[in-house]
């Protein structure tokens, strides 16, 4: 498993090597303006979606 990592040191993704037949996959990480992860995505589809309220805990 490879892990990339963003500007900031934290992890922007993780792609896993290929099982049989099928081709290795990542699964991407966003973060909003502040440095909270906000989104996983592995390709066009959404994995998690993740929301805060006004003292940063999640409200998913």
């Amino acid at each position: 498993m490879d892990v990339g990592h963003n500007r900031a040191s934290a992890r922007d993704s993780h792609t896993f090597p290929a099982e049989g037949s099928t081709g290795s996959k990542t699964v991407a990480f966003t973060y909003d303006a502040v440095g909270r992860m906000d989104l996983v995505t592995e390709g066009s589809q959404n994995l998690a979606n993740y929301g805060y309220d006004a003292l940063s805990a999640k409200a998913c």
